[in-house]
């Protein structure tokens, strides 16, 4: 029983409560199950709590046939068997196994106590039994556009039956369209998904009604200040920071969330407020450097940065160099353009390895003999945007290196 989860959301190995999932786990020659006897030998019960409503034992070998103590305890299916099941040691963990976590619902679309279901519409199960007649007031009484729920797919038909818990319910009739869907009497479907008719006067079921997608007010996502920070299925937060955000992330259960029906949409808007102060060009100088080889000759070859630049705004980066600080200091040598960071027209925020533009040629720039002066002077731009977005330098490197004859 392998299997865990790192978020909130419980995971166990599977639940195999219907033939058509079991068909479905057929793609390894074994395939471990949820099914253990471990709390009382003989009693087989689902690792997550479900009830029993599906039995697949592979009868040829007499399963389940581990005597009292026994020590298989475990639950495997085989397709050598017809993807029949066998009882076996639960620490034999040579055979893959099959996760599944709870049904979840998509925050915000459905009331309490409802789940949305694949065709977009939100499902309510009403566990008392009762007659299709009271059924169908039941339902018409959660609200406009509430009825007892529709079979109109086979998908459908086995997401209604992840909701019965194991208790036959009154539906409101099957799609004709779907192959063996003729049924005479009231419609309900047992607890592995068969379709049925009511045959009993007065004969009572549960009750799964089905009805619109809820259009109340979305769930408002929490900011938080990195993947660490995540504790609830609320929150989403930036890479980059808050300082310069880069790329939006969900945390794991908010994202898990938003994934439970395909093809809803999960809407994140973000405001974008204007600086309190506007943002004005900033230029810092002075930043000097001075390339140490024991006394010999110096060449100034790499020059590396990793910026952010939101929108049209721009980072500028000049190069000076001289044989004395002094001489960079009185501002006699000009300053040379060797770069620009940018997201616009072309992407050059990240300037790293990565050939034939980048890390940049200062050696080449400077050419000779600037290229081989003991002090460099650095001198960054920081322009902001047109609508006053402000760039972020975050990391910058010079590199000398020392001829091997000296």
């Amino acid at each position: 029983m392998l299997c865990h989860s790192e978020s909130k959301l419980l995971w166990n190995n599977v639940v195999v409560n219907s033939p058509e999932l079991n068909h479905v786990l057929t793609a390894c020659e074994i395939t471990q199950i949820g099914l253990n006897d471990q709390d009382k030998e003989g009693e087989h019960v689902w690792k997550n709590g479900s009830c029993r409503k599906y039995d697949n034992w592979d009868l040829v070998v007499g399963a389940p046939n581990d005597p009292i103590p026994g020590s298989e305890n475990c639950a495997r299916m085989t397709r050598s068997s017809a993807d029949r099941w066998d009882d076996t040691d639960c620490q034999d963990f040579s055979a893959p196994y099959v996760c599944e976590r709870p049904v979840l619902d998509a925050q915000g679309a459905c009331g309490t106590n409802e789940l949305m279901g694949p065709s977009g519409r939100c499902y309510a199960f009403d566990p008392n039994e009762i007659t299709y007649a009271d059924a169908t007031l039941l339902c018409s009484a959660h609200g406009t556009g509430w009825q007892l729920a529709q079979i109109d797919s086979l998908k459908t038909n086995e997401f209604m039956t992840g909701l019965l818990d194991c208790t036959p319910a009154w539906v409101g009739g099957v799609n004709p369209a779907i192959p063996d869907s003729a049924i005479v009497g009231d419609p309900w479907i047992d607890p592995i998904g068969a379709w049925n008719g009511a045959t009993v006067p007065g004969e009572k079921h549960a009750t799964l009604c089905e009805g619109p997608t809820s259009t109340g007010a979305p769930r408002t996502l929490a900011l938080v200040k990195d993947a660490a920070s995540c504790t609830g299925a609320d929150e989403f937060f930036f890479d980059g920071g808050p300082v310069a955000p880069e790329t939006l992330r969900l945390c794991p259960d908010t994202c898990s969330l938003g994934a439970v029906e395909p093809g809803a949409r999960l809407d994140v808007a973000v405001p974008c407020a204007p600086p309190v102060n506007p943002v004005t060009a900033t230029t810092v100088d002075g930043m000097y450097y001075s390339a140490d080889c024991e006394g010999g000759g110096v060449i100034w070859d790499f020059f590396y940065y990793d910026a952010v630049t939101p929108a049209d705004s721009r980072i500028e980066f000049e190069i000076r160099t001289a044989p004395t600080q002094a001489e960079l200091i009185a501002g006699t040598v000009a300053f040379m353009p060797i770069a620009q960071a940018h997201a616009i027209p072309t992407d050059t925020q990240h300037c790293e390895v990565s050939p034939p533009n980048c890390p940049v040629d200062i050696f080449s720039k400077l050419g000779s003999p600037a290229q081989q002066y003991k002090e460099l002077e650095l001198r960054v731009k920081l322009i902001p945007g047109s609508s006053g977005e402000g760039p972020l330098l975050r990391d910058w490197r010079v590199r000398y290196s020392c001829p091997p004859s000296q």
